[in-house]
């Protein structure tokens, strides 16, 4: 992904997203109307400016537990819910632990979703390059 820099302090840059192809088919207001910022970390010690276009990257670890977590624990409550509604009422049918473990999936997500929100992951995007000035993207290696 590519950003302008707004500011730098220290090793941490704010950035701005830059318009990809992909932003111009999409129906999402919110990025149009809101200018969009995001964090990331200078741990090259490249020579930035604010102004100049970088390159980031987020390490694949945090994007595989982000995953997990966004996933794997709705997954989790269903399995749970579907169990539990088993364990304590042992004569219910197929139906009611389904509808047990569906409504524990939407409260493990609602639950995720404001964990997510009040404790963010602390890796940060890592500046990986310096695009250059005229060019709206990075090139390819």
């Amino acid at each position: 992904m590519t950003g302008i820099i707004l500011t730098i302090s220290e090793d941490i840059v704010t950035l701005s997203p830059e318009t990809s192809a992909a932003c111009f088919g999409c129906m999402r207001q919110e990025c149009k109307t809101n200018a969009r910022q995001f964090t990331a970390k200078n741990l090259l010690g490249l020579p930035l400016a604010v102004g100049q276009t970088v390159e980031v990257q987020t390490p694949k670890t945090a994007l595989f537990s982000q995953g997990l977590q966004t996933i794997g624990s709705p997954l989790a409550g269903f399995l749970g819910g579907f169990m539990l509604v088993g364990l304590f009422v042992p004569f219910a049918g197929e139906a009611p632990r389904i509808a047990g473990g569906i409504g524990a999936l939407f409260i493990t997500a609602f639950i995720t979703c404001l964990v997510r929100k009040r404790f963010p992951q602390a890796v940060m995007p890592k500046v990986i390059r310096i695009c250059e000035p005229l060019l709206s993207a990075c090139p390819e290696p």
